[in-house]
């Protein structure tokens, strides 16, 4: 029966173009091949590919399959078949060349939940030489393109006690002396909508009362280390940059029954420096006593200090000390104090006298002379750009009558209108000389105010000299308004010395 079957396929080889059938009469492939349902003893279900003990050479053409049943060379024993040129192993039963194995095997792992591993890269998404162990690139461009480049869920469902989840378990046990980093997150420039480094949402089931942590740090538990450690350490902007910037923005919220912290700190020491970190303070770390208040010693400490005592019933001995002309001192022997000073000046005199301090107004009576005023609606006219001695400003001053010396003092006062002058300059001389022998002058420390106005739509402007001392002996003096302007003209309103006693 079997060389019939044999002869009879041997013969329909040679002239059967339709579709063979075996074990069946309705084939609808090139070959149907059926198994049998009855076999008998030695029979078998299956087709036999034909068997060699080595790899033909020259290899048969593209699809040809055969099966090598000894060891032929570095050839394993297996299935193999001719891609055209040469002949490839199919199983690689024992070569070791499978992309993965049975962890801790060189077997090749076939089945879907095996442990597997590998020992090269592994590349996903570029055929680039990474430099990690494995690399994940998203090289989309499309809007409909995958815009996640790795996604992990977590959906284990164990409701046991003390059953730790993670999505992602990282564990840095490299001994390089370079950086060592658990997770490094670099985000670029590229796109001009909101850059997030970190987004983490952690919510809490309603029925818990575990505590929970948006973010738990653990750095340093257990080293001698002397060098400097951070365990946040937060850099925002830079010295170009121009919006608002927040190393920390920190918000706590709940519905008051229980206390919200933004920010809770616990250490030996808090500070705070501004952007430079050029200047700040630290504060204390201790609560110190009850009506204490926070001073800083100048030098970038707080501390706590008793806050003096208005009514001195508490700040022990006072001892007041006249230590210079128009000055006092008040110095108490209270720990912490610190010592007063009063200081007199701008018309006020400070004196003392068995531990009593009196302060006293010291203002000096003046009097006023008027060198002119105005006689008619134009003012006197000044043009003159090198100088000119001012006709009817005429007066003289008796020096003895504020000072028996005749040392005196002496400001003036001019009242003018500005026609588009570019300077306005004036000075006090003698009616008798173009030389200037009284110390107001136009290099004198003026001032101008221009915010008046003559009622007719016209502004005027006060200039006013400062008090100059002026030694004027015991003869009285014959003075003058003398003045000049950069360019066009001033009209002058009224003018006035004022003479006090030094």
């Amino acid at each position: 029966m079997k060389q019939f079957l044999l002869i009879f396929l041997i013969a329909i080889s040679y002239s059967v173009t339709g579709q063979v059938g075996i074990g069946t009469a309705t084939p609808v492939t090139d070959l149907q091949v059926e198994a049998s349902t009855s076999l008998g003893p030695g029979e078998f279900n299956g087709i036999m590919v034909p068997r060699v003990s080595n790899i033909p050479s020259p290899a048969a053409p593209a699809g040809t399959i055969i099966y090598l049943d000894t060891v032929d060379g570095s050839n394993p024993i297996g299935f193999y078949f001719s891609n055209g040129s040469a002949y490839q192993n199919v199983t690689d039963l024992s070569s070791g060349t499978a992309a993965f194995f049975d962890s801790g095997t060189t077997t090749n792992a076939t089945a879907t939940t095996s442990e597997i591993f590998r020992s090269g890269r592994t590349r996903f998404g570029n055929d680039g030489v990474p430099a990690s162990v494995v690399s994940i690139e998203n090289q989309g461009a499309l809007a409909s393109e995958d815009r996640t480049t790795l996604s992990i869920t977590n959906r284990h469902s164990s409701s046991a006690l003390s059953s730790n989840t993670f999505s992602i378990n990282v564990n840095n046990t490299s001994s390089a002396r370079g950086n060592k980093v658990g997770i490094n997150n670099e985000i670029s420039s590229s796109g001009d909508g909101t850059h997030i480094g970190l987004n983490n949402l952690t919510e809490i089931n309603s029925s818990s009362t575990a505590t929970s942590y948006g973010i738990n740090n653990n750095i340093d538990t257990g080293s001698t280390s002397a060098g400097t450690i951070y365990g946040i350490r937060t850099v925002s902007g830079n010295s170009t940059s121009t919006g608002v910037r927040y190393g920390i923005y920190s918000q706590a919220i709940n519905d008051g029954s229980s206390n919200a912290y933004s920010g809770y700190f616990s250490g030996d020491r808090f500070a705070i420096r501004n952007e430079a970190d050029t200047d700040g303070y630290e504060l204390p770390t201790v609560d110190g006593t009850a009506g204490q208040v926070l001073t800083t010693d100048g030098s970038g400490n707080a501390s706590w200090q008793n806050e003096a005592d208005a009514s001195a019933t508490n700040e022990g001995v006072l001892t007041v000390d006249n230590s210079g002309v128009n000055t006092a001192t008040i110095t108490s022997n209270t720990t912490g104090s610190e010592t007063a000073t009063i200081t007199g000046g701008n018309g006020i005199t400070v004196s003392e006298v068995s531990n009593s301090i009196t302060i006293s107004p010291t203002i000096r009576p003046f009097s006023t002379i008027q060198l002119y005023t105005q006689h008619d609606g134009t003012g006197y006219v000044i043009n003159n750009t090198s100088g000119q001695n001012i006709n009817l400003t005429n007066a003289a001053l008796e020096p003895t009558l504020y000072n028996s010396l005749g040392n005196i003092e002496i400001k003036m006062v001019v009242r003018y209108r500005n026609n588009n002058a570019s300077t306005a300059n004036f000075q006090l001389r003698s009616t008798t000389t173009t030389t200037d022998n009284f110390p107001i002058t136009s290099s004198s420390a003026w001032t101008y105010s221009n915010t008046f106005d003559d009622g007719f739509g016209n502004t005027e402007t006060i200039a006013t000299s400062p008090w100059e001392p002026f030694n004027a002996g015991l003869s009285a003096q014959d003075i003058k308004l003398h003045s000049w302007v950069g360019s066009n003209n001033i009209a002058l309103r009224n003018v006035y010395i004022l003479i006090r006693s030094q």
